[in-house]
């Protein structure tokens, strides 16, 4: 399934690199038409000029990078959404999440100290010094803090823009690099709870991957799109699908009654609804991500959830 490949992060790797720029007001402030001055290179260190996309690359492009936030910031915790929208100007993107805690809430910030290992580079270099008496080889000494929150809510807002790079620019279909630029991740409700035990509203900012800052939204540097590879959702995952657009009727070619259904309450699920059937209840709760949050999820669905949700009920029958 092409989503599956592309490069995810938790929360916890966020929280790991978070950097000290302060959080702003407004959800953006960046130039929404992506031409602030970057550099990217090859591996051979060559600069690769941007490409410009069709609206059908672009649709694409801005599917994966929905797909890529949604399954860095929801699979965690069990937790859900409780509001989820991506809107989309161009090749700029607005994201917002507003997120059940669970059973996060209430936990203090920690911090620990390590040594990293030496790399190669490092190891060579210790080998090839013949110094009588030498240092024993260690890599350097850091501290990584996970931040804990005790609202049960997470507030997320990512906005920016991304820059596409043709990996082989003759071939057809392209094979994309994707490079972020913008303001980044911003969590609103990062309240950390200081020494004296008294929590504080402390807002953390995560940047893009760029090259003076080198922080990263994605476990990976940059978001790759193979567009030889089409896009393409299991019966099971239809529901991220129903986020961000209509669902047609091939999406639900060959289904079974019950399939139809248990897809229909998936949206439900995913926003914590309550289900009171013994049906729903035994389907959903033995799973690793379903999460009871909220009495009645409806009204936490967005239009294109709602008008799918009518959609499959009339495929039901």
């Amino acid at each position: 399934m092409g989503f599956q490949k592309i490069a995810t992060c938790s929360l916890l790797t966020l929280a790991l690199i978070s950097c000290t720029k302060p959080a702003q007001e407004s959800t953006s402030t960046s130039d929404s038409t992506g031409t602030e001055s970057t550099q990217s290179t090859t591996s051979s260190g060559e600069e690769r000029q941007p490409v410009t996309l069709t609206a059908a690359e672009t649709e694409r492009v801005m599917d994966e990078i929905f797909l890529a936030m949604h399954n860095g910031l929801i699979y965690r915790d069990r937790q859900v959404s409780l509001k989820e929208e991506f809107k989309v100007d161009g090749n700029s993107f607005d994201y917002v999440l507003i997120r059940d805690n669970g059973d996060n809430a209430g936990m203090t910030s920690q911090s620990w100290g390590g040594m990293r290992p030496p790399t190669q580079e490092e190891q060579d270099a210790w080998d090839a010094d013949t110094t009588k008496d030498k240092e024993p080889l260690y890599g350097e000494a850091y501290t990584e803090t996970e931040y804990r929150y005790t609202s049960e809510i997470d507030t997320l807002y990512v906005t920016g823009y991304f820059k596409a790079y043709a990996d082989e620019p003759e071939s057809t279909p392209r094979k994309l690099t994707i490079e972020f630029g913008g303001d980044g991740l911003t969590h609103k409700n990062a309240n950390e709870v200081d020494g004296d035990g008294v929590p504080h509203f402390r807002p953390q900012v995560w940047g893009y991957y760029n090259p003076e800052e080198g922080m990263s939204l994605l476990d990976d540097e940059y978001l790759y799109v193979d567009l030889s590879e089409p896009l393409t959702f299991r019966k099971e995952d239809l529901y991220m699908k129903a986020i961000i657009k209509d669902l047609t009727d091939a999406d639900l070619a060959g289904l079974t009654k019950d399939d139809l259904t248990f897809i229909r309450n998936d949206i439900f699920a995913h926003h914590g609804h309550t289900f009171k059937t013994t049906k729903m209840i035994t389907h959903y709760q033995p799973t690793d991500w379903y999460r009871a949050a909220v009495a009645d999820a409806a009204p936490l669905l967005n239009k294109f959830e709602k008008r799918n949700v009518e959609f499959i009920k009339k495929k039901e029958g």
